[in-house]
């Protein structure tokens, strides 16, 4: 039976969505509406200067006539450090105090003022596991300054890795995504762990074929298939600056693998990132 009209409303998404990826050197943007259809979506060469990235950012959004208030933004992958941390059943009001005692190497070797989150990614009788999300302050202070520098407040700002996350939700999978200034493996289920890997996109385009292919090997056969063979993977999602020679590879190298699939292909895989932010505010309304 339909829902009559005043009840609908309760359940309608009202605001849209816009995720911002902001790496050092670009930036990729992406809108989704209230029904959470992709509306736009663009990259954008910058420079590592947050004012002139900034402005860089408010011509383009001008250009395109958008009206931005505020925004999920993300990260880049590299200056980010993921940590899977196990406690007991506490009260929520403990898990801060447990968790910072639990990354207190981690701070002390970054030797730099450090932000941290952390999400519960799994709960039984056993206790909790918490994926915590560390960086530098000041990757973070950039980042707002970029969005700032043009009015848009962010509301939220995450790990790359979290934002691909929010695509795939809580299956039994791997992720494989790579992009221009860095790499991450993650394995979703009820305990989710993210590998940071340093393959990059945009160091691996200016490599000749032949370092290409061994590029591709240490990444591949070294450091993904392993790590998916331990743990029993059986389907993995692609994501992220993947040409067609990545995915010849990987589908041969990964033969054993059930199921190969892509989170979004073709053009809007780049854009798995910023989607995923997007997705997340208007899921968020």
């Amino acid at each position: 039976m339909p829902l009559p009209k005043q009840i609908k409303k309760l359940f309608t998404k009202k605001r849209k969505g816009v995720g911002i990826q902001v790496g050092k050197r670009f930036i990729r943007l992406a809108v989704l509406n209230n029904k959470q259809k992709i509306t736009e979506f663009f990259t954008l060469e910058t420079v590592d200067d947050p004012k002139q990235a900034g402005i860089l950012l408010g011509e383009e959004i001008e250009k395109r006539k958008l009206h931005i208030d505020t925004a999920y933004i993300s990260l880049p992958s590299n200056l980010t450090i993921f940590k899977t941390v196990k406690l007991p059943l506490i009260p929520q009001e403990e898990i801060p105090e447990a968790v910072e005692w639990h990354i207190k190497d981690d701070v002390y070797d970054l030797k730099e003022e450090v932000v941290y989150d952390y999400h519960i990614t799994h709960k039984d009788q056993q206790g909790l596991t918490l994926l915590v999300v560390m960086a530098k302050k000041s990757p973070v202070e950039r980042v707002k300054k970029v969005v700032e520098q043009v009015g848009i407040k962010p509301q939220v700002i995450t790990a790359e890795g979290i934002a691909v996350l929010n695509l795939v939700g809580d299956k039994e999978a791997g992720i494989l995504h790579i992009d221009r200034e860095g790499s991450l493996l993650i394995q979703s289920g009820k305990g989710i762990t993210v590998h940071q890997l340093t393959f990059a996109t945009e160091e691996y385009n200016t490599l000749p074929q032949t370092e290409k292919e061994r590029a591709l090997s240490k990444l591949i056969d070294i450091t993904v298939l392993p790590i998916l063979s331990v743990n029993g993977v059986k389907e993995l999602y692609l994501s992220g600056e993947i040409t067609p020679e990545m995915e010849e590879y990987i589908q041969v190298s990964l033969g054993r693998i059930t199921s190969i699939q892509w989170i979004y292909k073709d053009k809007l895989s780049q854009y798995t990132v910023p989607i995923g932010l997007a997705y997340q505010m208007v899921e968020d309304d």
